[in-house]
């Protein structure tokens, strides 16, 4: 009776231990984009390939969320423009009139309260993990953070805490990449969805 009821004890913390931070706690999905497909009317030029979103993956575990973005190519460790961003936009409060409106054409007319990205800068000669804070738009702030980011071939991974962007509980986000640059001359975006936004919700 004992060994049973033992056995019986471990088989539900082994299950406990497997699938309650899944169902309760998890939540992702993945995004499958288009080739060749710059947003129109904000890229002024082609785009080079690895700025070509064909997937993000996003994963939401507890309070930190993961993007993993998947290029047409590997990026390169030192690119040739001047600014190279693979981010995430983010309505915290699923308000489309708060934050930053100016482009709804690449935010697909949400109201993005934060920025969170991983950049090449050429002034800083490095890449860098970055926060805006859009909330008070058209004022805003950026700040350098302690996220996590892991560039490979042709992925860029990026982790961070939903502290950075005010712990909302529901939100709406959309993901972009974007390079500018006058020698050689690039201005492209590429997002994902093309249209509408993804949202999460525990409530």
């Amino acid at each position: 009776m004992r060994r049973r009821t033992l056995a019986r004890l471990v088989c539900m913390l082994f299950l406990g231990f497997c699938l309650f931070p899944l169902t309760v706690y998890g939540a992702g999905g993945a995004i499958q984009d288009a080739v060749g497909d710059w947003v129109p009317g904000v890229s002024t030029t082609g785009g080079n390939s690895y700025t070509d979103i064909t997937k993000v993956q996003f994963v939401l575990n507890k309070t930190i969320m993961t993007v993993t973005f998947t290029l047409v190519n590997d990026v390169p460790s030192i690119p040739p423009s001047e600014r190279l961003d693979y981010w995430i936009a983010i309505d915290s409060d699923q308000n489309p009139t708060t934050g930053r409106t100016d482009k709804p054409s690449v935010f697909n007319g949400i109201g993005v309260d934060y920025e969170v990205a991983v950049l090449y800068d050429a002034d800083h000669s490095s890449w860098l993990y970055i926060v805006w804070n859009h909330t008070l738009w058209p004022t805003y702030s950026s700040r350098y953070s302690a996220g996590s980011y892991l560039i490979s071939g042709n992925r860029v991974k990026f982790s961070f805490p939903l502290s950075e962007v005010a712990s909302p509980t529901n939100f709406n986000f959309v993901f972009a990449t974007s390079e500018h640059g006058l020698s050689p001359l690039i201005d492209a975006v590429d997002h994902a969805p093309n249209t509408g936004f993804i949202t999460f919700g525990k409530t």
